[in-house]
């Protein structure tokens, strides 16, 4: 890496912004700028509903993820990615395994911190539980209709 003045001058870290259209951008960038060498690489924009997953900007937000041009994606909630929980994980746990952090402007989530993954391992770990309860009092419902029966 380069060194200027026999100092380590690191990287800039490459951002992509994921806003939701009810977003302020400026505070956004306001963020960005806040931040040491931090620059807005690319932007992404929904005007779409939250719970859907298919959302142009965050569709094209994951491409860039995975094609690896991006290092942190930053959105003011995180509830802007999807307020449906497990799809919320998903998402988070494909940018984790792109190599891609998240960071919240409005909260304190931050994926590319220690506190950060353990709160995404443990988010992914509820949606696992709420699974297998789901399956299991699904189990519990047909054995009681089939008890029922005869």
């Amino acid at each position: 890496m380069p060194e200027k003045s026999g100092g380590h001058v690191p990287d800039a870290v490459r951002v992509g912004v994921y806003r939701r259209v009810r977003t302020d951008q400026a505070r956004l960038d306001l963020f960005v700028t806040s931040q040491p060498h931090w620059k807005i690489v690319q932007k992404f924009t929904d005007n779409d509903s939250g719970r859907r997953a298919d959302r142009p900007g965050l569709r094209n937000a994951m491409r860039s993820a995975g094609a690896g041009r991006i290092d942190v994606l930053l959105v003011d909630h995180t509830s802007d990615l999807s307020p449906v929980f497990p799809v919320l994980v998903r998402l988070l746990c494909e940018l984790d395994q792109a190599g891609v952090a998240v960071r919240s402007v409005s909260e304190p989530f931050d994926t590319a911190t220690p506190m950060g993954r353990m709160m995404l391992t443990f988010m992914e770990s509820l949606v696992q539980w709420e699974r297998e309860a789901k399956a299991r009092q699904k189990n519990d419902e047909a054995t009681l209709r089939g008890g029922d029966r005869g």
